[in-house]
């Protein structure tokens, strides 16, 4: 294995980010929950079968077995997949200054990563789909509305 981020692993990917998401859950998400507080998170497991499973074709039998180890049974309530065509995202992405090494791929890798996503959305009734498209203060609203 490099040492580079750019050339690392997908494996290794997986394993780092269930890594990460033990010491969440176990420092931040659970503990708050036990406190009666409504915990709100950027990306989770999901994000780790779109991106190295469906994209970069780690096994999702395999990401389930490290997930099942890693987090057990947990599972958010609810899951909201703001979708968006490939194309108009890469619009956007190309007007930020702080791109990550995700956002430098090929547009083909994306489309494998949103066609996972969708799978995923079909799959589970806990992921809500929101039309990317709309204004920030519809999808706002309409998470909202879910909540």
């Amino acid at each position: 294995m490099t040492s580079s981020s750019q050339n690392i692993q997908a494996i290794t990917e997986v394993l780092l980010n269930f890594a990460s998401r033990v010491e969440h859950c176990q420092q931040v998400i659970i503990p708050s929950l036990n406190q009666g507080k409504m915990v709100i998170s950027d990306r989770f497991f999901d994000s780790t079968f779109a991106y190295q499973g469906f994209a970069q074709k780690i096994d999702i039998d395999q990401i389930n077995l490290i997930k099942k180890i890693a987090i057990g049974n947990f599972v958010p309530d609810i899951t909201f997949l703001i979708d968006l065509d490939v194309e108009l995202a890469f619009e956007r992405i190309k007007q930020r200054n702080d791109n990550n090494r995700y956002e430098k791929l090929a547009i083909e890798f994306h489309q494998q990563v949103r066609a996972g996503f969708l799978k995923l959305a079909s799959q589970n009734l806990r992921i809500k789909i929101i039309d990317g498209n709309q204004s920030i203060e519809k999808i706002f609203l309409q998470i909202i509305n879910y909540l």
